[in-house]
């Protein structure tokens, strides 16, 4: 029997029994307070996730990701510098170090790129998880998890593995996740999951997920239907175009502003660079930045006066007089859905 889940932009089906960890108390808890606390507008002692952009090289140039328009457009120089980098081994551990301190729910292991490319990713991982934090997890578009990788994958310790794969299609997914493969990806989820199982491991949960746009918004069913037998669960999420950045109209339906929007994300995360700078949120750029791990600790940047003003001004309704804020596309919302 599925299990759907759906919030803001994005919606789950579970397909297979859902591992310890979603039926806990402390995971009910943290899931709780991550829907509750932003709306009721209370702040925790500390991020309940925290971002980790380990790395800014990526082997993919896929058409709606912020990172190739970015790229393609020549901005954010301060983030896509000539040499690219990862993060350093030792300012990853100092921030392990604090999060787990102080009580962190989830460290997602993500990038303006493929996490997979750092060369100390599963030694990351298993730092994180000798921390004991609860939901460790990782986004990856699944081009080089080959068998050595996933083999080292699995022992390392990740609660939740997450593959963009954005259609059932070859075709239409080559031609929105440009430079990958379609089976060598496909193959490698179903090896994984194969090995996964052969080795007797609960995790991690394993999700596929579609960003869905105006070109494969039609296959959700078939795209269910492909890999609800392959992997954990199937999730969707929707198109953003971040800041307007993207000059293709990609929504498959009409969007509009959503009256009184708050950013939720100030109240539930904070995002650290691969260079140690933390930003307020996901678009990071230097109107985001709050500082940076060796001169602050995370929790003083959480409780800061610039975290202040901005969630001040979501409050108040001033968003339209922030940058990059007042265009970031959370705000808008389907039309249909509103009518619904």
């Amino acid at each position: 029997m599925t299990n759907q889940t759906k919030f803001e932009h994005f919606e789950e089906s579970v397909v297979s029994k859902e591992p310890d960890i979603f039926n806990s108390p402390v995971f009910e808890e943290y899931r709780q307070r991550w829907h509750e606390y932003p709306e009721k507008r209370i702040l925790s002692d500390f991020p309940m996730n925290l971002d980790l952009y380990i790395t800014n090289r990526c082997n993919l140039q896929c058409v709606m990701c912020r990172r190739t328009l970015e790229v393609q457009k020549g901005l954010n120089s301060e983030i896509y510098q000539e040499e690219q980098c990862d993060m350093d081994l030792n300012v990853y551990k100092k921030v392990i170090d604090e999060a787990a301190r102080e009580g962190v729910y989830a460290i997602h292991l993500t990038a303006y790129g493929e996490p997979l490319l750092h060369e100390d990713i599963i030694e990351m991982i298993k730092y994180a998880r000798e921390k004991n934090i609860l939901d460790l997890f990782m986004h990856t578009n699944g081009t080089i998890l080959f068998e050595n990788v996933a083999s080292e994958l699995l022992e390392a310790g990740l609660t939740r593995l997450i593959f963009s794969v954005d259609s059932p299609v070859k075709e239409i997914y080559e031609k929105i996740r440009i430079g990958a493969d379609f089976d060598v990806v496909v193959d490698n989820i179903k090896k994984f999951m194969e090995l996964k199982r052969k080795r007797g491991f609960k995790y991690p949960f394993v999700r596929v997920q579609m960003v869905e746009m105006e070109n494969n918004r039609s296959q959700r069913d078939s795209y269910y239907n492909y890999f609800k037998n392959i992997v954990d669960s199937v999730g969707r999420i929707e198109y953003i175009n971040f800041n307007e950045m993207d000059d293709g109209n990609r929504y498959y339906r009409k969007r509009r502003y959503k009256e009184n929007y708050v950013c939720r994300q100030l109240w539930q995360r904070l995002c650290v660079n691969f260079d140690g700078n933390v930003y307020a949120c996901l678009v990071i750029n230097e109107n985001t930045k709050l500082g940076d791990v060796d001169n602050s600790t995370i929790k003083e940047l959480w409780h800061g006066e610039k975290m202040k003003e901005l969630r001040n001004d979501h409050i108040e309704g001033n968003i339209g007089k922030i940058t990059p804020c007042s265009n970031c596309g959370m705000q808008l919302e389907s039309i249909l859905d509103k009518e619904k």
